[in-house]
């Protein structure tokens, strides 16, 4: 058990949504862009940091939440690491996270247990009056997304 040493690169949703609609408008049909929130941390140094922010919030011992951890047996040969370079879409298209990794966790804290999928979306009209819609009658019903002409042109 190698106890959460795992790296990854953390996103905020709404920033990876905006990386989306940047490709959308600016990239160059037919490439690939990565994105990267330029957050590489550790699992457990996200969970350290999440006791952290709980404690300073609720003014709980940061010790008595630390305890709370649980490890779990990770999947066998999975990858210590995942590495992003994400160099095309900051330089092809100028685009970079707004969020860290602390800011991106307070404002989805601060979003409740009831924020609306609809609204981390960008949808608007019918599509927003659901919580939860399907992907293939999401695109139908938002034009946003279906009419863009670069979606089109993506279809073929």
């Amino acid at each position: 058990m190698r106890r959460g040493v795992i790296v990854r690169d953390w996103l905020y949703v709404e920033d990876h949504r905006d990386a989306i609609w940047t490709v959308i408008n600016q990239g160059k049909i037919g490439r690939t862009y990565n994105v990267s929130g330029y957050n590489e941390m550790t699992n457990i140094a996200v969970v350290d940091k999440l006791c952290q922010m709980v404690a300073e919030k609720t003014g709980t011992d940061v010790g008595d939440l630390l305890e709370l951890k649980k490890f779990v047996t990770e999947r066998p040969r999975h990858d210590m690491r995942y590495a992003i370079d994400a160099t095309r879409i900051r330089e092809e298209c100028d685009w970079e996270p707004k969020e860290t990794l602390c800011t991106g966790i307070r404002k989805t804290a601060s979003q409740g247990p009831r924020a609306r999928v609809a609204d981390l979306l960008g949808l608007h009209g019918r599509a927003a009056e659901r919580v939860c819609v399907p992907r293939s009658s999401a695109a139908r019903r938002n034009p946003q997304v279906s009419d863009h002409p670069r979606v089109a042109a993506l279809r073929g």
